[in-house]
């Protein structure tokens, strides 16, 4: 099964939103992935922004209603629970980067896309096995990401850090894939060269943020690693 938790944007509207407002949702539910992959995807919404990283770092009740909202859907259908894998972008990567830490066991792999969180609270993220991304320009997202490295460098903790390309081709980004996936390590830091990332003018001040969730999700040999990864 896939979690997958989209960004504040689409908290507090219509549940169709978080299936459409980007490829996170849908690019595990195509025909294609499907067919070769077949999986629950479970895209859950909020009436609400579930948390604060603007120097308070708080959360609601949702975030821990989330991890129930994960038990009840392993319970009810017929999932796998060694094969969960956490997705989520900005708010969702949040979300997922506290439940990935707070509970160990959950998530079979997970891929966190442009967000962070309390670096002193995500000591629970090392052993485990993921794909991290951030864009360079993403200022927080990027020191975010930039802090959990450091962390595990301190604790002397493995893991491998590369940096891409967002003008890549898919051949390009699967070759790359490919090389940081030859060794054991399993933590992977990936971050968007700086002006790599194509802006929004859409998106205002988020611009680089929101422009760079989907980039993630072009990488189809990083879905395929995230699916061969077992609990």
């Amino acid at each position: 099964m896939v979690v997958f938790i989209a960004d504040s944007s689409c908290a507090g509207t219509e549940a169709s939103r978080s299936l459409t407002q980007g490829l996170g949702a849908l690019v595990w539910a195509t025909d294609e992935w499907q067919e070769a992959n077949e999986c629950i995807v479970a895209v859950p919404t909020y009436p609400e922004t579930i948390l604060d990283d603007h120097g308070s770092y708080t959360t609601t009740e949702y975030v821990e209603l989330t991890k129930r909202f994960i038990d009840y859907m392993s319970s009810s259908y017929a999932v796998d629970t060694d094969r969960i894998y956490g997705m989520g972008q900005s708010m969702g990567c949040m979300t997922t980067l506290i439940l990935a830490s707070e509970y160990p066991d959950l998530y079979a792999a997970c891929m966190f896309v442009d967000g962070q969180w309390d670096v002193t609270t995500l000591s629970g993220l090392e052993n485990q096995t993921f794909v991290y991304f951030a864009a360079e320009d993403d200022e927080n997202a990027f020191n975010g990401m930039s802090e959990v490295m450091a962390m595990f460098d301190s604790d002397g903790e493995q893991y491998s850090y590369n940096e891409w390309d967002g003008t890549w081709s898919t051949d390009e980004l699967s070759s790359a894939a490919s090389e940081m996936f030859s060794s054991d390590i399993t933590a992977n830091f990936i971050s968007w060269t700086s002006g790599t990332i194509e802006p929004s003018d859409m998106m205002g001040g988020a611009a680089y943020h929101m422009a760079s969730f989907d980039y993630a999700y072009n990488c189809i040999a990083v879905m395929e690693w995230l699916f061969q990864q077992t609990r």
